[in-house]
């Protein structure tokens, strides 16, 4: 009799706090999580696209937490109608036409679905719909080969050589192989979350000393030639960095619950 007493009392304790998403929450959770807002500069009217922090109790933790994360697959993996949304001048319809988009747009829900449907099981959710296949195997070095794209030297307006470390502005125009936006987005969220930590040694610091011995090498004489070799022996010198290693290595261990595939050294 005491058994079943405390049987049933586990199971009202998980269905008391425990809630069933479908994937029509899902989507409709993209209002929590996703938004835009309308700016002006030298006339011209922008769309800035970002990922809400707030304090809603499901998805609070998953905007702070994985913040960079979602940033990579918001600005990478969508597509809206930027100029359908400018005509709004309401905020709020804005905001709610952008993610009306977001819910017909195919490849974003392929993508993100999967991630907040995982970030909510691991938090003791029920999401009946997703069947999780098996995690497939991704070695250090293939993660390492990405996150170095991030790192992008190119030739500023002035002429000089300079460094973005970006979202948008990076070194994938020209990736030899088939990406990967999820394991980009991880690679991107992990030097990003970096970058906020001790500026002698972060990520940026690294690169910014070793893109200056390598411009030191004279690699051509010709302006084009030259940025693509000295674009070409960073890379290769990072995807060795030990530091970047260690930091993919690390982010692994905090974002592996929302990944579908695991890390192999």
């Amino acid at each position: 009799m005491k058994k079943g007493i405390v049987l049933l009392l586990i199971v009202f304790s998980m269905s008391l706090f425990s809630d069933e998403f479908t994937r029509y929450d899902i989507q409709n959770s993209y209002s929590k999580l996703f938004s835009i807002e309308a700016m002006e500069y030298k006339g011209k009217k922008y769309i800035s696209v970002r990922v809400s922090k707030n304090e809603d109790a499901v998805f609070s933790e998953l905007t702070e937490s994985y913040y960079f994360f979602l940033t990579y697959l918001i600005t990478n993996g969508s597509k809206y109608d930027f100029e359908e949304i400018k005509k709004e001048t309401d905020k709020n319809k804005m905001n709610e036409l952008f993610v009306n988009q977001l819910k017909k747009n195919d490849r974003f829900n392929n993508l993100v679905v999967p991630v907040i449907s995982r970030y909510l099981i691991s938090k003791g959710h029920l999401v009946p719909f997703f069947k999780p296949e098996e995690d497939k195997p991704v070695t250090i070095t293939e993660i390492q080969r990405t996150a170095v794209r991030f790192f992008y030297p190119h030739l500023g307006r002035n002429g000089k050589m300079q460094f973005y470390i970006c979202a948008g502005i990076n070194g994938f125009k020209d990736f030899g192989g088939k990406r990967n936006l999820l394991v980009e987005a991880f690679a991107y969220a992990a030097i990003f979350n970096d970058l906020g930590t001790d500026s002698k040694v972060n990520l940026s610091t690294i690169f910014s000393k070793l893109l200056g011995k390598i411009m030191k090498l004279g690699m051509s004489n010709d302006k084009d030639v030259n940025v693509h070799r000295i674009q070409g022996a960073a890379w290769f010198e990072m995807s060795k960095d030990k530091k970047l290693e260690k930091v993919l290595i690390n982010s692994f261990r905090v974002h592996k619950s929302l990944l579908p595939f695991k890390l192999e050294m």
